[in-house]
């Protein structure tokens, strides 16, 4: 397993520090390597939160993949130089994940071709640089079927491909790759029992509801599994920008003292009670 968040992470960078036409997702591609060189045969790669949108150059690259500039030099793919590569030799990386299957377990359903448009601002995507990065995908998709990808343009605008800035439309280059929903995929695993499908009332959790949530994120996933059986799930968040618009689904936001302010530790935990407390009455009233 493969998690993207802890190896290029937003988590790990303020604001001001996010560089979007420099960030790379090379240490995903390192980490596959790593995986590869122990004997997996299967790596999970799990996409989601990444401070980056290189649509998985940097990863290809760490594989072994070699982007070219017109005079045969190795340049660098990161989305501000890769538009001077000519072409990209992907013999290498196929090679090192030859018999390897790479499964992609996705936070979102977004297409590569909307990543910018609905995570680009969080990553450090303004107006200023945004046509350089639109730019930047573009080009690399052109590489990609130049190197014998026929399938990427057409997964340029699939589902699933644009999670964690790309990292997998690029791994699916060179390798047998598959695309999920992580959220789906983690309930699989935790709940084989299926537990939270069948529970009276569920309380999920996430700093905001927004759309994003509604596009595979895991509160979402489980809100929606639940409706559609007909039973209730509560949201915890500390802000609803599209709240669910059903009676089945409720939203319940955390009261924070000091508006914008993180909370943390007692402050936090209090919310949460507060808000799971005023989520369990409302059911019970509900049922009565």
């Amino acid at each position: 397993m493969v998690e993207s968040a802890g190896l290029c992470g937003l988590g790990a960078l303020r604001p001001h520090e996010l560089r979007v036409l420099e960030a790379s997702s090379a240490s995903v591609g390192h980490a596959i390597a790593a995986a590869v060189a122990t004997g997996a045969t299967t790596v999970l790669v799990a996409l989601g939160g990444t401070a980056v949108t290189d649509g998985g150059a940097g990863a290809l690259a760490a594989l072994g993949a070699r982007f070219l500039d017109r005079g045969g030099r190795e340049t660098d793919p990161s989305p501000g130089r890769v538009t001077e590569a000519v072409r990209v030799d992907l013999t290498p990386a196929r090679s090192l994940l030859s018999g390897v299957t790479v499964r992609l377990l996705a936070d979102v359903r977004t297409p590569l071709s909307d990543n910018l448009d609905t995570f680009g601002a969080q990553k450090g995507i303004t107006a200023q640089n945004r046509p350089a990065a639109v730019r930047a995908l573009h080009h690399l998709t052109g590489l990609l079927t130049d190197a014998g990808d026929r399938g990427a343009t057409e997964r340029f605008h699939t589902p699933w491909f644009g999670a964690g800035g790309g990292i997998g439309f690029g791994l699916s280059a060179v390798t047998d790759t598959t695309a999920r929903s992580g959220a789906e995929a983690l309930l699989d695993i935790t709940d084989p029992d299926d537990t939270i499908g069948r529970a009276d009332l569920v309380l999920t959790a996430e700093g905001a509801i927004d759309e994003g949530t509604w596009q595979g994120k895991l509160p979402g996933s489980i809100a929606r599994l639940r409706r559609e059986r007909g039973l209730p799930t509560a949201m915890v968040a500390m802000r609803a920008d599209e709240p669910a618009d059903h009676p089945l689904v409720t939203t319940h936001l955390i009261d924070n003292p000091r508006p914008g302010a993180p909370l943390t530790g007692p402050a936090l935990r209090r919310g949460l009670a507060q808000a799971a407390a005023e989520a369990c009455a409302a059911r019970s009233v509900a049922e009565t």
